[in-house]
């Protein structure tokens, strides 16, 4: 965040600082201002470090052979929408990950919410129309959702490990793992 040019003119600034508040200076200036020399001592150094961070943009980053995303070491297949990465997640299609993990996907047609249910039915996933994503209908998690190709899509670490699952590279297989 600071470069090292400011940090060593910061430091030299401090290093006068310090000289200046000598306890004879201390011992024999009023405290309001000492307290108001420091004040704005300590204010000009701030300022003078600061350098304003450049503005992190995320960029999606296509990768020509796409990625390919495992289920306890066999290969998802998808259809259209492949998985993609952006800002550093993998991204891609939930219902065909779900659908390989043995879990029941539904949908409201009313409220166009999404409802992944676990097989034995103790765990609902709700995807909400505005992207908002419930475990149970109680926790509310991050995702990332959004439609692509008319596909629900978010991030498969986040949504998954939430639910219980691992996921993470694997170099042997060359794609992203899920695992129980």
């Amino acid at each position: 965040m600071y470069s090292e040019a400011s940090w060593l003119s910061a430091r030299k600034e401090l290093s006068k600082l310090y000289n200046k508040l000598d306890p004879t200076w201390i011992t024999y200036t009023p405290w309001s201002e000492v307290k108001a020399t420091i004040a704005i001592e300590l204010e000009r150094l701030r300022n003078l470090a600061k350098i304003p961070p450049r503005p992190a943009k995320p960029v999606a980053s296509p990768i020509p052979q796409g990625i390919r995303i495992f289920y306890e070491g066999q290969e998802i297949g998808f259809s259209d929408q492949k998985p993609w990465v952006y800002a550093g997640s993998t991204r891609g299609p939930m219902r065909e990950v779900f659908d390989i993990i043995g879990w029941k996907t539904k949908q409201d047609p009313g409220t166009e919410d999404t409802f992944f249910t676990s097989p034995d039915g103790e765990t609902v996933v709700t995807v909400q129309k505005d992207g908002k994503t419930y475990i149970s209908q109680r926790t509310e998690i991050q995702v990332g959702i959004e439609l692509k190709s008319n596909r629900l899509c978010g991030q498969y670490r986040a949504l998954f490990e939430a639910i219980g699952f691992k996921v993470a590279q694997n170099p042997t297989l060359g794609g992203v793992e899920i695992t129980k």
